[in-house]
């Protein structure tokens, strides 16, 4: 059944990849070169941002402090992956391509965070206890 949940979670991954790919040639007005270069850029920081991460039966078998420096390690190495395809992008993008897709980028993460707070649940102390 996990099998099933996953392969339907990375199919909507998938979809959502792709809807946001054609948001982004339409809303940017990418030229056929530039489609092509953006979809070299992005499938290179895919493959990137699969930067080893330990399994869960190695994280469990770490003490609280080594799961935190993994973790840690983990986001510096996505974070640097992120900035090496912004700065590919700008090497293929036009100064107000990449205006419009700073904006795109952080209209998501303003989206993403608004989303997040929603689902997330009042902590005990933050309760109304009347």
């Amino acid at each position: 059944m996990i099998a099933g949940i996953s392969g339907f979670a990375q199919e909507q991954r998938g979809d959502k990849r792709k809807a946001n790919a054609e948001e982004m040639v339409k809303v940017l007005g990418l030229s056929e070169e530039q489609v092509n270069k953006v979809k070299m850029i992005f499938e290179e920081e895919k493959d990137l941002m699969k930067t080893e991460r330990l399994p869960k039966e190695e994280m469990d078998k770490l003490s609280h402090d080594d799961k935190r420096i993994a973790i840690a390690k983990h986001k510096l190495q996505k974070a640097e992956a992120a900035k090496a395809t912004i700065a590919k992008l700008k090497e293929v993008l036009t100064k107000e391509q990449m205006a419009k897709y700073a904006a795109i980028k952080k209209q998501k993460m303003a989206n993403g965070k608004e989303y997040r707070e929603e689902r997330r649940e009042p902590r005990p102390e933050q309760r109304d206890m009347h």
